[in-house]
């Protein structure tokens, strides 16, 4: 009925009584009617097309009933229809998101002679059926007692299969469903199974009858296998919070996706939940958060977890007293008096913790009493005999943690205490071994002349280096620990994709995927993702819940996830990053950190041979964007990727170039200050530190746009 009624309209629609703008263009007069508040979206017209048609009509919402169509009835907001002919082109957005992706499909894929699409008019998914029964003929059954958990996890299926389907299902207690009279005749089921799943695992059992059952570990397991349906449905959920659905006509649901999930590790965090995004986004990828408030605990399922060791003497109101300078530098480790109020402490602690109703294994599992955050340790005379003796500062610590596991034994032997193999603590000590409730978490991180290596597995087998940067101290440390500590009790803050300067991050996707099968394989329980782009998050969750994931699997998921957020251009992105990755490979040992610069962590020669077919992916990615919100991810993606490439061949082509080159090297950086001040992208973390208001040509970006302390 739309194409008939637009065809009919399209001759005819210049006698309609609206407003026409006539713009003078060198070619010839083009008549445009749109009101003021589209004149953005011609220019955008003007500035895409090759020419112009000789009448352009743009409305949205309400306009629209001039042409006869009725766009607010449309189910996206981006909606569209574009029709063209004869030289006459009409398009009509259910809102202004709707026509700025209109202008940008038209100009691209559109001609002016005869044209015809229409885009966001219906659900996404057309038909959803269950072995071939409709999705409106089921229920979701959840049992009497359902738990927060569980209950939102039933609101989060009914809602994106609304989303996708238009089809609002009703959800039933497990005994009001049975009494209903007027039920539907099939249901989806929430049904706990423990411990056969556990405490976050499930299984999808799709049954010969249309009914589904989801078994679910006792926590965190209907979350889990509502997003594990979800994206059989067609849903997608990015580490940033982005949701996509897939298109289709009809998503048939069949006994081809009964399996069980269950997690590779058990304990997976990453500092973006909550620090940069919000916690919800990290449930939807399997993962945990340490610093989730109580409510949201409830709410996600947080129970059982033992979260990563992170500077419990710091973080716990221990009441120095004399011993102020505990809590301003490590404290002495071998002060009786000191360990007693440590003990004293942490007693009172789980105390106070089980007087209130608390459960071991439920809601209170384990003791932080991790070192500061600070490489100064006690140089008394004990310290020192304790370090001569154990070859490493964890000596001392590791006695002072097993005291204080010792201590929680007595109530609970489940409770875990929680320390740092960090910096001087990393390497294990000669003589003293954790009891089996410690817990240690080994840090990859940069600190007492072990520095990680960011393009090599963490493993170090792959390393060149022997000292400084590389894998082989600090992979070795770790296997120290593991051959010592009970097994499941070794944790992993894990630095390789952190950095100070977060314009100039390489992927680092190869190296990713061995860090985390070299975690699984050596059965780390818990990993603390720190930094990493939202694909690095994303990639990365996704392997530590699936631990049989291919090398081919991960590369696919990562190429999704580009084509998710950056359309049709996450293409060409693609392909740039793992051109950026190759260029690291080819370098050697570096790190993340400011540790290495851009010419440690980029080829300069393969930079050089590959910049200019960069540049062509990134242009032609910026023309395939289908919106303006794509638009700006692939124009931030291509500010980050001139910023490195430009720093890394100052020399070359704006020193030594032709005045020729030299000029094409001004336009790219002029561009790339451009973006840089649009988005207030930060070049380094600490201090934080942004693009000059100004450019200095005789400096390259990486130099002119760095702390005080990287200039010369």
């Amino acid at each position: 009925m739309l194409k008939r009624i637009l065809i009919s309209f399209l001759a005819a629609v210049i006698l309609i009584g609206a407003v026409a703008v006539e713009v003078s263009l060198p070619e010839k007069s083009v008549s445009v009617t749109a009101s003021d508040s589209l004149k953005s979206y011609k220019e955008l017209f003007e500035s895409r097309a090759d020419s112009m048609p000789d009448e352009l009509i743009m409305a949205v919402g309400n306009e629209t009933l001039k042409y006869g169509v009725d766009m607010t009835e449309f189910i996206d907001d981006e909606g569209f229809v574009a029709r063209a002919e004869n030289g006459q082109v009409v398009l009509l957005g259910k809102t202004e998101r709707g026509m700025d992706r209109a202008v940008r499909h038209f100009t691209r894929n559109g001609n002016y002679d005869h044209y015809s699409y229409t885009y966001g008019e219906g659900y996404r998914v057309e038909k959803l059926t269950i072995m071939g029964n409709p999705i409106s003929q089921y229920a979701v059954v959840i049992p009497d007692d359902a738990d927060e958990s569980m209950i939102l996890a039933s609101e989060e299926l009914t809602k994106f299969i609304c989303i996708a389907t238009g089809v609002v299902i009703p959800v039933y207690r497990e005994s009001e469903y049975v009494e209903a009279a007027d039920a539907p005749s099939h249901s989806i089921s929430y049904i706990i199974d423990y411990p056969g799943h556990g405490n976050e695992a499930f299984s999808i059992d799709v049954k010969n009858d249309g009914n589904i059952d989801i078994l679910c570990g006792r926590y965190r397991g209907a979350l889990y296998g509502t997003y594990g349906l979800l994206k059989d449905i067609g849903w997608r959920f990015l580490a940033d919070g982005t949701e996509f659905i897939y298109e289709a006509d009809l998503v048939d649901l069949t006994n081809s996706i009964n399996r069980r999930e269950e997690a590779a590790i058990p304990n997976r965090y990453a500092a973006a939940y909550p620090l940069e995004f919000n916690n919800y986004y990290g449930v939807r990828l399997n993962m945990h958060s340490r610093y989730a408030t109580e409510s949201e605990t409830v709410k996600y399922g947080g129970y059982g977890l033992v979260a990563e060791a992170c500077h419990g003497l710091s973080t716990h109101p221990i009441p120095w007293g004399d011993f102020a300078d505990g809590s301003q530098t490590q404290p002495c480790f071998t002060d009786e008096e000191l360990l007693q109020l440590l003990e004293d402490y942490y007693r009172g602690y789980i105390e106070d913790k089980l007087n209130a109703g608390a459960i071991v294994g439920y809601d209170f599992n384990y003791i932080d009493v991790a070192q500061h955050d600070m490489n100064d340790f006690c140089k008394c005379y004990t310290c020192l005999e304790v370090l001569a003796e154990e070859k490493s500062q964890a000596g001392a610590v590791l006695r002072m943690t097993n005291r204080m596991a010792d201590m929680a034994a007595e109530y609970d032997p489940n409770i875990k205490v929680l320390m740092l193999a960090y910096q001087k603590t990393a390497a294990l000590p000669k003589v003293t071994r954790p009891r089996d409730n410690v817990v240690v978490a080994h840090c990859f991180f940069a600190g007492d002349g072990k520095i990680t290596c960011s393009n090599h597995c963490i493993s170090g087998e792959d390393c060149i280096n022997e000292k400084d940067i590389t894998n082989k101290i600090l992979g070795g440390d770790l296997k120290d620990w593991l051959e010592v500590c009970k097994e499941g009790t070794v944790q992993v803050w894990y630095y390789p994709m952190e950095g100070d300067e977060p314009s100039s991050l390489t992927p680092c996707y190869d190296t990713g995927f061995q860090d985390m099968k070299f975690l699984i394989e050596n059965g780390i329980s818990c990993v603390m993702l720190c930094g990493g782009n939202i694909f690095q998050i994303a990639a990365h969750a996704l392997l530590m819940w699936d631990g049989d994931l291919t090398e081919e699997e991960y590369w696919d998921f990562l190429k999704e996830q580009y084509l998710i957020y950056y359309g049709e251009g996450g293409e060409e992105l693609f392909e740039v990053s793992r051109m950026i990755i190759e260029a690291g490979d080819l370098n050697g040992c570096w790190c993340s950190f400011s540790y290495s610069d851009l010419f440690d962590k980029l080829n300069k020669a393969y930079i050089d041979s590959n910049f200019e077919y960069m540049v062509y992916l990134l242009d032609r990615a910026m023309a395939k964007a289908e919106t303006k919100e794509i638009e700006e991810h692939i124009e931030v993606f291509l500010g980050k990727v001139y910023y490195m490439c430009l720093t890394v061949l100052y020399e070359k082509n704006y020193h030594n170039g032709t005045e020729e080159i030299r000029e094409i090297y001004r336009e790219r950086y002029l561009r790339t200050h451009d973006i840089f001040l649009k988005y207030h992208l930060q070049t380094y973390l600490s201090p934080p530190t942004y693009a000059s208001p100004e450019i200095d040509f005789e400096k390259s970006p990486g130099q002119a746009w760095a702390p005080a302390r990287y200039q010369s």
